[in-house]
């Protein structure tokens, strides 16, 4: 079963999901914070999907 990166993200990390959107920013370190955070997110992401076949 494979899900999209936004459901997975809402699903495991609701609390810790705001600001790692693109637009979400108002400032470049919102922007540099937010960013690293969702590469951590896509890394862990992507870990589930081939540890679930997806």
């Amino acid at each position: 079963m494979s899900h999209s990166f936004d459901s997975w993200l809402f699903l495991n990390h609701k609390d810790g999901s705001q600001g790692v959107e693109f637009g979400d920013w108002s400032s470049v370190a919102d922007a540099q914070q937010g960013g690293t955070l969702r590469a951590q997110y896509v890394a862990e992401w992507a870990a589930h999907l081939e540890a679930n076949g997806g």
